[in-house]
């Protein structure tokens, strides 16, 4: 069914768009300018993508969710499915703050002028550090959702061979971490 595709290609895409870096990494004492007004461009980047897909992703559940009460209707038990896309409604509701987050401290620009560019490296360093925790955050919440509700589907599955549920695409090629240089990846 088009609307249980587009869940997986939401959730793949909130996922592909994450910034994944540990901030828990020592800085050196002055990163490069430049270097800083790079990351400074792609957290905005990455920030905007999270939002637009985490909207696409609560477009897609509402459609899977005609899907489930389809099945419902049907007599098949559902309950697993319904808790796995409440609890990933629940997610993308945290994702929201945690990248509304991100974006606040972006915006306040410390250390950055309102071009992007460094006027205080330590600040902006700070900004870039702050700013990506929340980012990172958004992909921890969006990778425990995805594996919930592949387990979940995995599950009506199992239980319910021949029950048409199409099946969710593995993302190893969208989860590539974009990694601030000075940080390691977790």
């Amino acid at each position: 069914m088009r609307l249980t595709r587009s869940l997986p290609l939401c959730v793949a895409a909130l996922l592909c768009c994450m910034v994944f870096v540990s901030a828990a990494a020592a800085a050196p004492a002055t990163i490069p300018n430049a270097v800083l007004e790079q990351v400074y461009q792609a957290e905005i980047r990455a920030a905007a993508r999270q939002q637009t897909a985490i909207a696409a992703a609560r477009n897609a559940l509402k459609q899977a969710e005609a899907r489930i009460t389809e099945l419902k209707s049907a007599g098949y038990d559902v309950s697993a499915l319904e808790q796995a896309f409440s609890s990933c409604q629940e997610a993308l509701e945290r994702a929201t703050a945690e990248n509304q987050a991100a974006s606040d401290i972006l915006s306040h620009h410390d250390g950055f002028d309102a071009e992007g560019t460094v006027i205080d490296n330590a600040a902006a360093t700070a900004t870039l550090q702050d700013a990506a925790i929340h980012l990172n955050a958004v992909v921890r919440i969006a990778q425990e959702a995805l594996a919930e509700v592949h387990a979940a589907i995995d599950a009506f599955r199992a239980a319910n061979p021949g029950v048409p549920f199409p099946p969710l695409p593995r993302l190893q090629a969208l989860t590539t971490p974009v990694v601030v240089p000075w940080t390691r990846p977790d």
